[in-house]
């Protein structure tokens, strides 16, 4: 094990760094070790049970990651405003009219604002809330952005929050149908449904459910794994108004007040928890927005100080559908990435995370390496930013391919009942799966190198919101490039039926979770999760 000497960690520095890049460890390496099939999905999915412990992740992403992300059109650009890159002039103002500009447009003739190469000023937020508008930057020959947002909000110390300087935003459209009438177990695919208005639901109709938590707190416990009570401060925030699940699906059959859906629910409905039937009127909800290939600047030489906020955030996806951002670079931001207000079906594809005024290093080795809190603590001091990729009461996100080269306080975090998203095919330094509380459940983290694994298991958030998770989130094939894995959360943090699969050395922490392919040179047969489900949902 290395020493504390400050050539030693530089050494260890390197080899991380080195190593984080290609995905590759002993945990996922293709050319050797033994590979071996989950017992929680076997060949082609064939052990999969629908009402078991492992989530359905495959509809996750930008039309449930059914189509590929789309090539739209260019209709304007920012040389037609006047405004010029490469100066001190902000050029919010310019961004906000063209995208304005395409409101009164029919929405098969909205598309793409070019951007070209060099460094705009942002001076203040812009409002992406038009559907079908996307912000597209100039790249090299290699695909790297060559387009600049430069942000310098001059703010002053503040406790609270920052802006977002890209705000994707409009809300999603939805209309009242009914209630189902009667308890449904987990893995049906049918109910009943006592309408409460003039509208009912036909096939190819798209709906959403949700359930709220009665007094008795018995779906909130129920979503930490039932005998993890929650909290008497849980039962007191309200926020969400206490709608701790939200789910979608499609209709495929209507007889008489008799619905069939697509896709097994993956709890159970019980008519104490008020669950609610919504249509999804997804054509008429903000979508098919993106931004991509643009690099954002932020000038900040501030390490990351809780909630002393400096308006140094990056992108925010509140109430949107079906719409991405891609190819994008964060460089010494704070927040990165958030996506809330109930936002899904959204993919957030090739984000980097880089920091140049900052530079934090990986610290030396402290203290016994079986006093595991104070070299974690240590890494987590180091980090130079607060929530990189950052999915709160929103559903069914896919985040894939990102990569991070310093530390940050929380890199894949989720919160408030956010559930369905995946996070895949990532790397970073000492990557953080954070779970902040709230009950976020059924999530999912796959195909992913942490770099050093001490931060894996690294949970956060204020203790008044309840554990820190709910049941079923899954960690699948996660590999690291040597240090010193600790023993998963336990069920005092939630954590109930945690799923821990083709992860060298994992140990439970409570005896509900499942642990299965952790020995030296194994590796699970499907190194990622979601592609797998996502294969089998499509080959049906």
């Amino acid at each position: 094990l290395p020493s504390s000497s400050a050539a030693k960690s530089s050494a260890l520095a390197s080899s991380v760094r080195s190593s984080v890049v290609a995905i590759s460890s002993r945990a996922s390496s293709s050319n050797s070790g033994q590979f071996k099939e989950s017992v929680l999905w076997g060949p082609d999915g064939s052990r999969w049970d629908p009402a078991g412990n492992l989530p359905d992740f495959s509809y996750a992403g930008y039309h449930s990651t059914d189509i590929d992300l789309p090539n739209i059109n260019v209709i304007s650009s920012m040389v037609s405003t006047g405004a010029k890159p490469d100066d001190t002039t902000g050029d919010s103002d310019e961004l906000q009219t063209l995208i304005n500009n395409q409101r009164s447009l029919p929405m098969n003739q909205r598309g793409a604002i070019f951007i070209p190469k060099g460094r705009w000023v942002l001076e203040k937020p812009v409002l992406l809330n038009v559907s079908g508008v996307v912000l597209r930057g100039e790249v090299d020959s290699a695909g790297n952005p060559l387009t600049e947002f430069y942000i310098d909000p001059r703010q002053a110390k503040s406790t609270a929050a920052g802006p977002y300087f890209i705000q994707m935003s409009g809300g999603l459209s939805m209309s009242n149908i009914g209630k189902v009438s009667a308890n449904v177990n987990q893995g049906e695919k049918s109910f009943t449904i006592s309408y409460s208005g003039g509208t009912t639901l036909k096939t190819n109709d798209f709906i959403r459910l949700t359930q709220t938590d009665p007094s008795d707190q018995s779906l909130s416990k129920y979503l930490h794994g039932s005998n993890v009570p929650a909290s008497a401060e849980t039962a007191a925030l309200g926020s969400l108004n206490k709608t701790y699940f939200t789910w979608y699906a499609k209709v495929v059959s209507v007889q008489g007040n008799r619905v069939t859906l697509d896709r097994p629910l993956p709890i159970r409905v019980a008519t104490n928890w008020s669950p609610n039937i919504s249509k999804f009127d997804v054509a008429n909800s903000a979508a098919e927005m993106g931004v991509e290939n643009i690099s954002m600047r932020f000038n900040n030489r501030i390490n990351y100080e809780h909630l002393e906020y400096y308006g140094f955030n990056g992108i925010s996806m509140s109430g949107v559908t079906n719409s991405w951002i891609k190819n994008v670079s964060m460089i010494d931001s704070d927040m990165g990435i958030l996506v809330t207000g109930k936002s899904c079906y959204n993919t957030i594809r090739g984000i980097k995370f880089k920091d140049d005024l900052r530079k934090e290093t990986i610290p030396a080795r402290v203290g016994d390496l079986l006093d595991q809190s104070k070299w974690v603590y240590k890494l987590q001091q180091s980090g130079t930013s607060h929530h990189p990729l950052y999915a709160t009461n929103a559903h069914f996100n896919l985040f894939e391919n990102f990569y991070f080269q310093y530390i940050n306080w929380h890199e894949l975090s989720v919160e408030v009942a956010a559930s369905y998203n995946v996070f895949r095919n990532g790397s970073g330094v000492a990557v953080a799966f954070d779970n902040h509380r709230h009950i976020p459940f059924s999530n999912l983290w796959t195909n992913i190198n942490v770099g050093l694994p001490e931060r894996l298991y690294w949970n956060s958030g204020q203790g008044q919101r309840g554990p820190n998770a709910g049941f079923r989130n899954t960690f699948w094939n996660i590999s690291y490039a040597g240090g010193l894995l600790g023993t998963a959360p336990g069920g005092e943090s939630g954590f109930r039926n945690l799923n821990l699969v083709g992860i060298v050395g994992a140990r439970a922490g409570d005896a509900s979770q499942h642990v299965e392919i952790t020995g030296a040179g194994e590796k699970v047969a499907q190194p990622d999760l979601f592609q797998a489900q996502l294969n089998r949902r499509k080959s049906n």
